[in-house]
């Protein structure tokens, strides 16, 4: 993505790295690809449950929402991760292959 590792950890991804005018399109498309409504086009599709640091302040059920992930595609990789703390971020970097 070409910014280090400090400047990605605690930001709101979704609004830092995508451009204002492509988010609804981009959030439209992550729904189907999510779904399975939708085939990847050659990339790889990975939802990452953020701010899991907040999980015992906010009574978060985390292991159902990886459970909801699942029952919508049976297959697909979920990686729960703090931006904040850096919890699995080094998981992310791997599966992205930096």
């Amino acid at each position: 993505m070409g910014y280090p590792q400090k400047k990605i950890i605690g930001e709101n991804w979704f609004d830092r790295f995508v451009t204002p005018s492509m988010r609804l399109s981009a959030l439209k498309s992550l729904e189907k690809l999510f779904s399975g409504e939708k085939e990847s086009e050659g990339y790889i599709v990975i939802p990452i449950i953020n701010k899991i640091d907040l999980v015992p302040v906010l009574g978060t059920d985390l292991d159902r929402m990886i459970n909801d992930a699942k029952s919508i595609n049976p297959n697909i990789k979920v990686i729960p991760m703090s931006a904040k703390t850096g919890e699995n971020f080094n998981e992310f970097l791997e599966f992205l292959n930096l």
